[in-house]
């Protein structure tokens, strides 16, 4: 079988995403109209050409693509790209790696990105101009960060961080292991300090004059409206800034200190006491009113003696003060609350309410989660749809249940288990008596009923893999049987090669599966070998076009049942081919699909070394060159050649690593 294994996944997108990312060119619409240049530009090919608006006269041909930004234009020429203006002049020639506009306010500012085009390998750098093509910042910078409200630049140079200003010029002063601007604050403009890192110790600057206004010192500082939250992680104190760095609170370990946003206020909790200042530091809410505050979003969670309630942004009481604690379960507008209660043997129940207190869940579960989901799209790739309350699950005396949004009762607490048959999918499994049933998380009603003694999603496919009556069988998305069931065990299967593998007795069957235009499935034998033959077919070999030369297989898992048995007792994590490709200088090679390999998560691919009688497989970085062969502290796999046909790995046997490798029949 043809098939990228699970935990090889990442490693391969990794892989991938590096190959895509260097060959990736973004290309022009077919056609643009450039309305500061008055010109119409039209794609043909692989080629552009821009023609004026008033007689149709050809004023730009042969880009490969146009982006206009106002009076300037991003194009790219040869997979190079420079700026152009509305003549047509090349105000920066066609030789950067990359250009793109930065946002914001202020004049328009290019980033440049450069690398040397000999060398995929190459670093690089990036540099600033403006829109006449002047160089504000050299090609010479790791990273560059501008925040236009304050007019500032962040480089990056030899892991530290500088900020220059609005022409590029180095403030004095300022370089540190991180500067941290407050891109993403609720205020991020000129009245806000930035923190700063050196080493272990943190402290704050202002960015207009570079000066540091916070020194130093052994605290983590975050920006939080108009303040700057300061806490010491050996001893957990907490304490206050204000925008200039004065000090507004005392860094102590007897208070926790927070920032509420929709009430714009500072919230202090001491072992005895709160209290909240507003943005002027007047106490709005005084000390020993309440023993505790703590925002919950859109509501202040109070609490006196025991009891807590909310209020709202204006501080007035929304929820009195009743129960024994209250938390939040979604944001936004519509915040709901958890709240709950402590029965007489002292256990927790729990319950809903809105931010006004009425009561939507009672409070008498156990345990109690809002799942969100997001609708079904009104039209096909629309992804933009935000997340909506689906349902809850409930929990009562160890039996789930389920719940609409408004608290109605779906499915009673009488289930061993209620989860969701995959994530993101609305529809759910409900276990009771040791059968299961599908639900409709959106409304609640029964998909399948409780006739399988087991339901799941079949990885790979749009499917329901079941059993029933000790039976397998796979099912569509309305529940019509696809594959009867007259199977024994489920063995694997491949959405990438849309096949599954079905046990009968001793047997494995091979079904290809496949969808048909009208959304219909249907599922055939498949002829021949059910792993199919053993192939060059490592899907990383594929991707890099190597030319494979050799190709291995384990001495214990060179046949098709020595294959499928070692998935079914658990040695093998899929029934595939563990095959070894080698190409003159790698090896390619999943060694995870071994279950009991005692290693660490090892790549896909190695460098390939001559070895005595044979080679070794290095763990080196891409683009190493030979040298790192000699290099003992990385890791090997040495292969001594021990017949015509025959591999022995030395080091394979110590780590659960079938150590004798033959070459296929």
């Amino acid at each position: 079988m043809s098939r990228l294994p699970l935990y090889s996944a990442l490693a391969l997108f990794a892989v991938f995403s590096a190959v895509h990312a260097q060959t990736e060119k973004v290309e022009s619409p077919r056609q643009l109209h450039w309305p500061e240049a008055h010109l119409t530009c039209t794609r043909t090919g692989p080629t552009v050409r821009c023609t004026a608006d008033g007689d149709g006269s050809v004023v730009i041909d042969g880009l490969n693509g146009i982006h206009p930004h106002g009076s300037i234009a991003i194009v790219s020429i040869h997979e190079r790209t420079g700026l152009m203006d509305t003549t047509g002049h090349m105000i920066l020639p066609a030789t950067y790696y990359d250009i793109s506009p930065f946002e914001g306010d202020g004049p328009p500012l290019f980033r440049l990105s450069q690398n040397d085009k000999s060398s995929e390998s190459s670093p690089i750098l990036e540099g600033i101009c403006d829109a006449t093509g002047r160089i504000l910042i050299p090609l010479e910078y790791e990273g560059i960060r501008y925040i236009p409200k304050v007019q500032r630049f962040v480089i990056k140079q030899h892991g530290k961080e500088s900020l220059l200003d609005n022409h590029g010029q180095p403030i004095k002063g300022t370089t540190y292991d991180d500067i941290d601007d407050p891109r993403f604050s609720d205020k991020a403009d000129s009245s806000l300090l930035w923190t700063v890192r050196q080493g272990d110790q943190h402290g704050a600057m202002d960015p207009t004059s570079g000066r540091l206004v916070i020194p130093l010192g052994s605290w983590n500082l975050r920006n939080h409206g108009p303040f700057i939250l300061a806490e010491q992680e050996q001893d957990d104190a907490q304490g206050a800034f204000d925008s200039q760095g004065k000090p507004v609170l005392p860094v102590t370990t007897d208070q926790r200190v927070s920032w509420w946003p929709e009430g714009k206020l500072l919230i202090v909790n001491t072992s005895d006491t709160s209290y909240a200042l507003d943005t002027q530091l007047h106490e709005v809410i005084p000390q020993h009113r309440f023993d505790t505050l703590d925002p919950l979003g859109t509501r202040l969670a109070a609490y006196k003696d025991h009891k807590g309630g909310l209020l709202d942004s204006q501080l007035q009481i929304k929820v009195p003060l009743q129960y024994a604690g209250i938390g939040k379960i979604t944001a936004g507008p519509n915040t709901l609350f958890v709240p709950h209660i402590t029965d007489t043997k002292g256990a927790n129940q729990f319950g809903v309410i809105d931010g006004d207190g009425k009561v939507l869940v009672p409070l008498v579960w156990d345990n109690l989660d809002l799942t969100n989901l997001r609708p079904p799209a009104s039209t096909p790739g629309d992804e933009t749809r935000p997340e909506v309350p689906a349902y809850f699950l409930v929990s009562k005396n160890d039996k789930s249940g389920l719940l609409s949004p408004a608290g109605a009762v779906w499915m009673p607490a009488e289930f061993d288990a209620i989860t969701a048959i995959d994530r993101d999918d609305p529809r759910l499994v409900a276990t009771k008596d040791g059968h299961d049933e599908l639900i409709d998380g959106w409304t609640g009603k029964v998909l399948l009923p409780p006739i399988y003694d087991h339901l799941s999603l079949l990885s790979g496919f749009e499917l329901i893999f079941a059993v029933k009556n000790g039976k397998v069988g796979i099912l569509t998305e309305t529940g019509t049987p696809l594959v009867p069931f007259l199977y024994d065990k489920y063995v694997d299967s491949s959405g990438m090669d849309n096949d599954v593998l079905l046990s009968l007795g001793e047997k494995t069957v091979k079904l290809q599966l496949h969808r048909n235009p009208d959304g219909s499935w249907t599922a055939q034998p498949a002829s021949g070998s059910v792993l199919d033959a053993p192939s060059d077919d490592n899907p990383i070999a594929k991707i890099v076009k190597a030319a494979i030369t050799e190709r291995y297989l384990p001495e214990n898992y060179s046949t098709e049942k020595q294959v499928l048995d070692g998935f079914r007792n658990g040695d093998l994590r899929e029934a595939v081919w563990p095959g070894l490709q080698l190409s003159d200088t790698q090896g390619f090679i999943f060694f995870g699909e071994f279950a009991k390999t005692q290693t660490p998560l090892l790549p896909n691919t190695f460098m390939r070394c001559p070895a005595t009688d044979g080679f070794a497989l290095v763990d080196a970085p891409m683009k190493a060159n030979q040298e790192a062969c000699q290099n003992k502290a990385l890791r090997r796999f040495t292969f001594r050649r021990t017949g015509p046909d025959t591999l022995h790995c030395e080091e394979c046997t110590s780590l659960a690593i079938p150590d004798t490798w033959v070459r296929p029949k």
